[in-house]
């Protein structure tokens, strides 16, 4: 019906979204030149009225919840085991356990792909490698 989608999708490789990560990480900044607004980014990251792990198109790791509902009209859901480790952790959520975590604590950008896996653990890679940072 010549709807667009604008709750999806961006296709691109790992490279192009740890460059994504590394954006929203610089708050907006790449290779030393402004590429979006720093207001942007902190709206972009800031929780929402309607779901305090949500911004615009970005997940927030702020309150644990083990199941991350995607919509209320959806039985989807996204799986937690555990809480983050750092409160500050930032990701999108591809299809299938697609991710891009950003944790500006740590100064740390995460680009997971590989095969589709609907169970996929968000809190599991980022804890594991702020783990041994710390």
């Amino acid at each position: 019906n010549k709807m667009p989608r604008m709750f999806c999708c961006l296709d691109a490789i790992a490279k192009d979204w740890l460059r994504v990560g590394i954006l929203i990480l610089n708050k907006g900044i790449l290779n030393e030149k402004r590429i979006v607004s720093e207001s942007w980014i902190e709206q972009m990251t800031s929780s929402s009225q309607l779901n305090p792990n949500y911004g615009y198109l970005t997940w927030l790791g702020m309150e644990h919840q083990e199941r991350r509902i995607y919509n209320i009209k959806s039985t989807a859901t996204g799986f937690h085991s555990e809480p983050y480790i750092d409160k500050d952790v930032i990701y999108f959520d591809g299809f299938g356990g697609q991710r891009v975590y950003i944790i500006p604590s740590q100064e740390l950008v995460i680009v997971r792909t590989g095969a589709i896996k609907m169970d996929w653990d968000d809190a599991k890679l980022p804890n594991i490698i702020s783990q041994g940072i710390l």
